[in-house]
This record gives C-alpha cells, sequence and structure tokens, in this order.
C-alpha cells in the first residue's frame, strides 16, 4: 500500500478554488503515485485531454476540439475520487486497499472514500462509474455463499476491491513509468519474502520420504494439512456469521459454523 501527499491533489480552479483530499500525507510515497496525481489535475484545467471520459476517443483530432466538455462539478468529483484511488493504490498489483499478510488489501469503502474526499455517496458512486466506464479502473466485490441457520442458500458480500489500470496511466503519460516501477516494486517484494524453517523442514521430509518409499510421514503430514483447511475455513464462516449476526453469542456461532462446514 502506498500514499500520495494531499497537496498533490490540489487543482487550480475558476475562482481560486482548491480541491484537496481531507487526509494527511505519507511519508516515502513511491513518486509515480504523487506524479500520477498531479498529472490528473489537468482534467480540471485540460479537460478533452481526457478523451475516454467525454466518449471522444473514436473522433479525428480536428473533431475532438469541438467535443463540449464535462460540467466542472463532475470533473471535480472525478479528479477526487482518482487522486483518493491513488492515495490507497499499490504500485506491484494497482489494487486499491491496505495489503493483508494473506496476499488481499482491505479495500477503504464507499464511506472512507466520501469521507477523505469530501464528496456525498451520490457524487462519489457517479464518479467511480464514470472512470469505470472510461477504462481508468475496474472492480471486484468478493462473495461467500453459505447456508443460514435455518438450512437455506445464502450470500454474504464484501468490500468492494478497486484496482487500477494500465490505460489510466499510459492517459497521464506514464505508462512506460509504471511499468518500469512495477519491476522494481516486484524486486522489493520478493527481496523482502522470508523463508520459514517449518517449511523447509517438512519439505526435506517429503523428499526423504518419497524416496525411500516410506508413508511415515504421509499421513501425519495429511492430517496436518487438513486440520489447518478446517481451521482456516472454519475462522471464514465465524467471521461470516458475525458479520451478518453481530448478536449472536460465541457458542451459537461456533455451533453454526461447525453446522455449516459438515454441510460444505
Amino acid at each position: 500500500m502506498a500514499a500520495v501527499s494531499a497537496a498533490a491533489a490540489v487543482g487550480d480552479l475558476p475562482g481560486g478554488r482548491a480541491l484537496e483530499l481531507l487526509i494527511p500525507a505519507v511519508a516515502n510515497a513511491p513518486k509515480i503515485l504523487a506524479a500520477a496525481c498531479e498529472r490528473l489535475r489537468k482534467l480540471l484545467t485540460h479537460p478533452l485531454r481526457f478523451t475516454e471520459l467525454h466518449g471522444s476517443e473514436m473522433l479525428r483530432p480536428s473533431e475532438r476540439r469541438r467535443v463540449e466538455p464535462r460540467r466542472g462539478e463532475r470533473r471535480e468529483a472525478i479528479f477526487l475520487v482518482g487522486s483518493a484511488l491513488l492515495h490507497y493504490a499499490d504500485v506491484l498489483t494497482l489494487r486499491v486497499g491496505s495489503p493483508r499478510g494473506d496476499g488481499l488489501v482491505t479495500p477503504p469503502g464507499h464511506d472512507k472514500l466520501a469521507e477523505i474526499t469530501g464528496l456525498s455517496l451520490t457524487r462519489l458512486r457517479r464518479a467511480i462509474h464514470d472512470g469505470r466506464a472510461a477504462g481508468y479502473w475496474d472492480s471486484t466485490q468478493p462473495v461467500l455463499r453459505y447456508k443460514n441457520a435455518i438450512g437455506d442458500w445464502a450470500y454474504a458480500s464484501f468490500r468492494v476491491v478497486y484496482r487500477l489500470t494500465e490505460k489510466f496511466f499510459k492517459r497521464l503519460g506514464l505508462g512506460p513509468k509504471l511499468a518500469r516501477e512495477r519491476v522494481k516494486a516486484a524486486e522489493r517484494a520478493r527481496d523482502r519474502t522470508r523463508i520459514h524453517p517449518l517449511a523447509l523442514l517438512q519439505a526435506r521430509e517429503l523428499v526423504r520420504a518419497s524416496k525411500a518409499g516410506s508413508r511415515e510421514f504421509q499421513g501425519p503430514q495429511a492430517s496436518a494439512d487438513a486440520a489447518e483447511n478446517e481451521a482456516r475455513r472454519m475462522s471464514e464462516l465465524r467471521a461470516v456469521l458475525r458479520h451478518r449476526w453481530p448478536d449472536w453469542p460465541a457458542d451459537r456461532v461456533e455451533a453454526q459454523a461447525r453446522r455449516l462446514y459438515r454441510q460444505t
């Protein structure tokens, strides 16, 4: 996860007004994200450069000059939303959110984005739709299917995860620089990866057992893997049940999670 300075989100608007994110700056932010936010300011002063937002990408350059720009309020909202997504973006994956240990991210959510942009939820969602339609970012919403307390199938949805696209950075003139920075980010992530002794020891035992044709280690290892998978699945079910029924006591959550696990 990386963040850009709030100062980078200041735009020059008629009447001397300024736009800025309502969030403090974070030190050591990747320079490409700050540069992207700075170049996104052109949406306020040179809107027709962003042809995808005006539907003019299929027109000839001579015809694009006759296109009427989007309303200023609409462009301001898109600018703020784009700046906010850049604030939380990860250079390597381009996903928006705080990285987790399992490789996923915790997205900020619409309430948080509305808070830091100062936009209403209506304007926020409209700007998100505009940027998604232009191909500047896309989104996924994780959904978990489970059986509820009465045995019917139900669904639990989680926060939407947004991902900036390479097209967005190309429109800002940062396509080649993004490619270089992602290579560097991948190298840094590889250097930070730690190898734990337990994994090495288990791998060594598996190699020895396979060479000797022994089954001594295969049984316990299979049991350990099954127990780990069960624990992970039970943890996911508990989280879903607590989110769906926050007033349930712990013993009821545990019993229902165990029941759901047996049914899957």
